[in-house]
């Protein structure tokens, strides 16, 4: 942690010079005003390392951040762009005042707070705001939405921002997005769900961001209890953004399970697994390091990651690739990172015969946590919980008994040898990781009809293991 100290006194004197600055606005010296602003908003103080490193630039936010000076940086962004807007006229006003929002400290501030900073009531706003909006069509920042959000909402109220989205819904999709959230926020169901259809239909389907779009439509069919279009809008979802978490989605919806509701299913997969490889073909790899970092857009398209697939083999009850790839690891030790460190769990839970959550071993519904964290579902929108849905998905996975038997001989082997590995290699970080899974193990047996199944799974272990105390409180806390 870098500490810095200001003998020079720079930090009071920049103080000084930001009230000189607000004074001149008072005084109405605007053109004066704005390149004080400017200027000090540009200057950049170099700092000296006593240890012989490289000295470092600090410019204004850095200085605050790190307590150097104390000043007001949103009253300072407000004043800035008020004095600007007042020294300069249209058209070359307004791109002064967007080359500001690429700083720092304007982040968090907009036209309304400029409005608002100054003694004089902001004269031309009318026009500017026709000029701001034009220009602002046709820039590409990362903060260009929250500017044109903000600039057709204050000239047109929420019907202003739907118009403006239907523009051009490819180029700002984040647009359509914030006003599907202000019908969720008003419970305005009907045309949640109406509008965001018609969103889907003008979206380009490779836009990551279509899958907000299209889960918030789900929630407004939902309200209005039309399961089809629900399916649908979770399936469109699924195609913008192929996770596990939004295939979790599709198949435990009210109307998953029928015949015309697993075709869509399928053909979602189909649509999918297509766009992914236009993807792969049609763009560059994006370049990431420490110098030349990738700025996300809005328009930016999702890349399926390997975890995503694993997911989805899981949730299909893919048993057969989950095992596979489970035997692509030999060792017992050094599970962190490898698919096999979850690929376990998955297997222990395919063969799990409990069917009330209420009755849960302990081990296996640390288990369903773990798995809940590697698929990412998080309930949004008023969806049901993970419980609601992991209920609805247990009853759509059937395992043959013949292939549970196989799945059984081999995760009681490779649990087995873990423990073993672990506990006979005193790797007591790790003691927690072995009772987990030998516990969850036993639970799985006794689902079965194994009488005290977990109570003779883990008085096993302890007799294989009578001297390592720390191993027998860990294990020893699921024997309850």
């Amino acid at each position: 942690m870098t500490e810095y100290e200001d003998p020079a006194g720079i930090g009071p004197q920049l103080k000084k010079y930001y009230e000189e600055a607000e004074q001149t606005v008072y005084d109405r010296d605007y053109e004066s005003a704005s390149l004080m602003y400017w200027n000090l908003g540009t200057l950049t103080v170099t700092a000296e390392d006593e240890t012989g490193m490289d000295p470092v630039e600090l410019g204004i936010e850095e200085m605050v951040s790190e307590g150097l000076v104390s000043i007001d940086l949103k009253r300072i962004a407000s004043l800035t762009l008020y004095s600007t807007y007042q020294a300069y006229k249209l058209p070359e006003r307004v791109p002064k005042l967007y080359g500001f929002f690429s700083w720092q400290m304007f982040q968090n501030v907009g036209i309304e707070d400029m409005m608002s900073a100054g003694r004089e009531t902001l004269q031309g706003v009318e026009d500017f705001l026709d000029a701001w909006i034009s220009y602002l069509r046709e820039q590409d920042d990362s903060y260009t939405s929250r500017l044109l959000i903000e600039a057709v909402t204050y000239r047109g109220g929420d019907e202003g921002l739907l118009e403006e989205a239907k523009r051009e819904p490819n180029h700002y999709p984040e647009l359509y997005i914030r006003m599907l959230e202000r019908f969720f926020e008003k419970e305005e169901w009907d045309r949640l769900q109406k509008e965001g259809m018609e969103a889907l239909s003008r979206m380009e389907r490779k836009i990551e961001m279509r899958d907000r779009a299209a889960r918030l439509a789900a929630a407004g069919a939902a309200r209005c209890r039309d399961a089809a279009e629900e399916m649908d809008a979770l399936c469109e979802a699924f195609c913008s953004k192929p996770t596990a978490a939004n295939y979790f989605r599709v198949i435990t919806s009210p109307g998953a399970g029928k015949k015309t509701e697993n075709e869509k299913t399928a053909r979602m997969l189909q649509t999918a697994e297509e766009l992914q490889a236009a993807l792969q073909d049609g763009e560059k790899p994006r370049e990431y390091g420490l110098w030349n970092r990738y700025k996300r857009k809005e328009t930016d398209s999702y890349r399926q990651t390997d975890t995503d697939r694993m997911g989805i083999c899981f949730l299909s009850g893919d048993y057969r690739e989950i095992l596979k790839e489970c035997r692509k690891t030999k060792d017992h030790l050094g599970w962190s990172g490898r698919f096999i460190n979850v690929g376990v769990p998955m297997l222990l839970l395919f063969l799990y015969e409990e069917n009330d959550i209420e009755k849960f071993g302990k081990a296996m519904w640390s288990i369903v946590s773990d798995i809940q964290g590697f698929i990412g579902y998080q309930g949004e929108f008023g969806e049901p919980d993970f419980e609601e849905r992991f209920l609805r998905w247990r009853e759509l996975v059937k395992i043959p008994e013949e292939e549970k038997k196989r799945i059984f001989k081999y995760v009681t082997e490779t649990i087995d040898q873990r423990v073993e590995s672990i506990v006979g290699g005193s790797h007591r970080k790790s003691y927690w990781k072995a009772a987990k899974l030998g516990a969850a193990l036993g639970e799985v047996e006794e689902s079965q009809g194994k009488m005290n199944g977990k109570y003779l799974r883990i008085q096993g272990y302890l007799k294989q293991f009578p001297r390592h105390r720390a191993f027998k409180e860990e294990i020893g806390a699921y024997n309850m």
